[in-house]
């Protein structure tokens, strides 16, 4: 670990860390301090570099206080999270969308909800095909 990995994140970020001796994907929301490791580090500052939007920032003139992030074990991140998004009933894609801390309507048709979970981006990934993210 470099000796300034402690970021506050611009952006939630999901990645994958050992935790108790397993990997597990862990989760730190916007606007969390945290210490970043060395590939992570990288993989946010090619992120920024190929969409050309700060993705995190130093604490400066901050008390830091670096937190923990939300893990996620295998089969705990949201229900029908193996299933296709399209064939996702409405409970799944509103369970997918929570997940995602997406807002809809409560009444939401299905049509709606695959709308919204269509526009979610793969965190750490990229619009842009060549970036190699």
């Amino acid at each position: 670990m470099a000796k300034s990995n402690i970021k506050t994140l611009l952006v939630a970020f999901t990645t994958f860390r050992d935790v108790g001796g397993n990997k597990k994907r862990v989760r730190f929301s916007s606007g969390q301090t945290v210490e970043l490791t060395d590939p992570e580090l990288e993989q946010l500052e090619a992120l920024t570099k190929s969409t050309g939007k700060l993705h995190f920032r130093d604490p400066v003139n901050e008390r830091v206080v670096v937190e923990e992030p939300e893990v996620f074990g295998a089969g705990e991140e949201f229900d029908g999270q193996s299933v296709a998004m399209d064939l996702k009933t409405v409970a799944q894609l509103k369970a997918f969308l929570d997940f995602n801390d997406i807002a809809y309507a409560g009444n939401a048709s299905k049509a709606d909800l695959l709308a919204l979970a269509g526009d979610v981006k793969p965190e750490g990934g990229s619009d842009d095909p060549d970036s190699g993210l």
